[in-house]
């Protein structure tokens, strides 16, 4: 066979395997949906992902109905939208996987912004809370630093951020609790001798008449930010401005301010602080925070 005839056939060959090299890989990709602003308003109904075990952040009233602070956020939001709203009970455990699965279109579960969620999922800037991490015991006890942890037992929250660095820096032994009511029952029968979670949530614990008994005396350690979140496996480009855009406006306008008090959070310091950075303006008159040229806000 002439040299140039078989030069030309193995060409076509390695076209050919390129070709379906390519069809494989590509049709192994996921699929990415349209575009999850229209997909929402299409449908006339956006699903929010919020807790219920977390209050006055999300907690159930008198007549079952889902309330508290994010809730209203989430209402607000289906309203700047345009679109009804649909509100579905997640925990630590599983709002990432329902984000994820495509069972809401919005976090707004008390989730913490963290590095490693960030690699699952999108987190929306600005914040528009922050806490950090407590512990409640009883008071016979008299734990007063982390430090005094070691070995001995303490309840943890599945999914919560703060467990493996808890774990690593003062080795306690972690006894894991799906919810936090499991977690409550727990340091109740003395499952563990304290209960490592939020701040905020444990100062709200001991407000109530059954919990005198106990005390959050060690200092607050780990602080985050909270941050709404949208799946990484749509378009969510033109949602997130939405999202984004929203948040400044609150900070702004003391919306979030306003709900803060009104659902009585324990401590809001964080929004009294934020409200002023993100109110003031430039000589010019322009906003001090503004988006920089790469499209990200500034860090507070």
């Amino acid at each position: 066979m002439d040299y140039s005839l078989r030069l030309k056939e193995q060409r076509h060959m390695w076209c050919r395997l390129i070709a379906w090299n390519a069809f494989f890989i590509f049709s192994s990709l996921p699929v990415m949906a349209s575009d999850a602003l229209s997909t929402i308003q299409n449908r006339g109904k956006l699903t929010v992902g919020v807790k219920t075990d977390y209050p006055p952040w999300g907690m159930l009233n008198a007549n079952g109905q889902i309330v508290g602070f994010e809730p209203d956020l989430a209402k607000a939001v289906a309203e700047k939208v345009g679109v009804d709203l649909e509100l579905l009970v997640v925990n630590s455990s599983n709002r990432l996987h329902k984000l994820n699965e495509g069972d809401v279109d919005l976090l707004i579960a008390t989730l913490g912004d963290t590095v490693s969620r960030r690699a699952l999922v999108t987190m929306i800037e600005p914040h528009y809370f922050n806490s950090g991490v407590s512990l409640v015991s009883h008071k016979s006890y008299q734990l007063r630093n982390w430090e005094s942890l070691k070995d001995k037992p303490v309840c943890l929250t599945n999914g919560a951020y703060f467990n493996k660095p808890l774990i690593q820096q003062y080795l306690i032994k972690p006894v894991i609790m799906h919810n936090t009511r499991d977690a409550q029952l727990a340091l109740i029968t003395k499952k563990c001798i304290g209960w490592a979670y939020d701040n905020g949530i444990l100062a709200h614990l001991l407000t109530q008449s059954t919990w005198q008994a106990y005390e959050t005396e060690l200092p607050v350690i780990l602080p985050v930010n909270w941050g709404m979140a949208v799946s990484k496996n749509q378009d969510t480009a033109s949602l997130e401005t939405v999202l984004s855009q929203l948040i400044v406006e609150w900070l702004a306008n003391g919306f979030l301010l306003e709900k803060a008090v009104y659902w009585k959070l324990p401590d809001y310091q964080y929004l009294v602080t934020r409200k002023k950075l993100w109110s003031y303006k430039n000589i010019d008159g322009k906003p001090l925070c503004s988006r920089l040229p790469n499209g990200n806000w500034p860090v507070p």
